[in-house]
């Protein structure tokens, strides 16, 4: 029962209302301290925590509100209850206003204070509650949810705290998966919005009249269906951030009100004649080129400059694949600790094959290939029989080679360099065996697959080293 884990400290000099109090409080499970004067209580609030102090207001030395004060100072979270014989509004107010949470008046009946500390003790918990929720909310969208080392994605993060105070329109770019929304959601909590509603719009799931009455709301018998007034998507959003996801897709009647919302900060209900001034934070993101879109007549031209006040870019998967083994790690975490399962890593032939990867669906697939090799996993590592056995496969590249005579070689990019090492290797490794892939792997310390796919890489097959049949 959470009321055993509650601790109580009681503060009155009449030893009679404390015995009462607490013998009452501690029948009902509660951990109960007491002290008869107010150095008394601030000294054991030093030295121990609690959740709860009932303080009479009426002392000796050092009275209710000395002690109030002297207790918020280095136990805020405490909460407190004031009980007096001498109950007046005035008392009530300076108790409230020094931070008490509750007051109540002698002579106190069982049920009075019973009602009052499991009243304030429900307060403190939804307090808790709504203060852990926070916590969780900001570092779920802080930085470092936001995973990679590579130098396109510390771009990404100076230009989003860079942006974050200054309030600015956003216009998020980049490939379906690679976290736009995410990106979004940390610049919000980045900024000084970060305590107002954060409202997603998926321009693309709604049909034109939908998405209008969503965004602006609209008015009683606006429309069949329309028995009363409903606020929209932006009056909801004011004083905070609304985000626009797939902007592209919105029809040029939208695009249109749109523009007037940005330029004016006002808007009129679906059906309304009433002017509704708005403060709300544009964030936009598509995964289309908008400059294509506006020169095609898709995208209304004013809009568009409108919405690229500030633009970041963010790089697809395949363009940033040093950061893949700490994506990899990071979902591996977050999904074993969801599963309750020890794993602690993910072999190298696994990660191996996931930097050979094309990853058309970004950041999002990788994820959802964590999630479904945490719940295949067997034991603490994460291996080839744990992946799905079709998706991941390596695209094959154009052909390398690398002339090791040439000084100039030292001028190719470092990534196109070591791919020529590795297929002349390979090649000169599958010459001498002769094609054999079994032999070769194991010379070369990996596993078949790995090989096969290197050599799919480099447009290499068996075959071509191969001068008498294998048996």
């Amino acid at each position: 029962m959470e009321a055993t884990r509650k601790k109580i400290l009681i503060v009155e000099d009449d030893e009679y209302v404390l015995g009462s109090v607490h013998m009452l409080l501690s029948k009902d499970g509660y951990a109960v301290s007491t002290a008869t004067n107010g150095e008394l209580a601030l000294n054991t609030c030093q030295k121990e925590q609690f959740d709860l102090a009932i303080i009479d207001l009426k002392m000796p030395g050092m009275d209710g509100i000395q002690v109030l004060k002297g207790l918020k100072k280095f136990s805020p979270d405490t909460m407190v209850i004031m009980m007096t014989a001498f109950g007046s509004i005035q008392n009530a107010v300076e108790a409230m206003r020094s931070g008490a949470s509750d007051y109540i008046t002698k002579p106190i009946s069982a049920e009075e204070i019973k009602l009052a500390v499991q009243k304030v003790l429900e307060k403190q918990k939804l307090i808790r509650e709504i203060k852990a929720l926070r916590q969780e909310l900001e570092q779920r969208y802080s930085l470092n949810r936001i995973i990679g080392k590579s130098p396109k994605m510390q771009e990404v993060y100076d230009l989003i705290l860079t942006v974050s105070q200054a309030d600015a329109t956003v216009l998020i770019t980049g490939e379906t998966g690679t976290g736009k929304e995410l990106v979004a959601r940390t610049i919000h909590m980045h900024s000084n919005r970060k305590g107002k509603p954060f409202v997603a719009v998926n321009c693309s799931a709604m049909p034109e009249s939908l998405l209008e009455s969503e965004l602006f709301g609209y008015e009683k018998g606006a429309f069949t269906g329309a028995t009363s007034r409903r606020v929209g998507k932006f009056e909801f959003a004011n004083n905070g951030t609304i985000f626009f996801d797939e902007t592209s897709n919105m029809s040029p009647s939208i695009q249109s009100k749109l523009l007037r919302v940005l330029q004016e900060r006002e808007l009129e209900r679906v059906g309304g004649n009433e002017v509704i001034k708005v403060d709300v934070r544009v964030i936009a993101a598509t995964n289309k080129d908008l400059k294509k879109e506006l020169a095609e007549g898709r995208f209304r031209e004013d809009l568009f400059y409108r919405l690229n006040v500030f633009p970041i870019t963010l790089p697809p998967l395949r363009e940033r694949k040093e950061d893949i083994p700490l994506l990899a790690t990071s979902f591996l975490e977050k999904y074993s600790k969801a599963m309750k399962k020890e794993i602690r890593e993910i072999s190298q032939d696994v990660l191996n094959t996931m930097m050979g990867y094309h990853w058309p669906g970004n950041v999002r697939e990788l994820e959802n290939l964590m999630e479904r090799a945490v719940i295949m996993a067997r034991g603490d590592t994460i291996t080839y029989i744990d992946l799905p056995k079709t998706g991941l496969e390596t695209t094959p590249t154009k052909e390398v080679h690398i002339d090791f005579s040439d000084n100039k070689i030292m001028e190719l990019p470092m990534e196109e360099f070591l791919d020529g090492c590795e297929k002349t290797y390979i090649e000169k490794l599958l010459e001498k065996n002769k094609g054999k892939i079994d032999q070769s792997a194991n010379e070369a310390a990996v596993d078949p697959k790995t090989l096969y796919r290197k050599m799919k890489k480099y447009l290499l097959t068996k075959k071509a080293f191969k001068t008498t049949p294998e048996e």
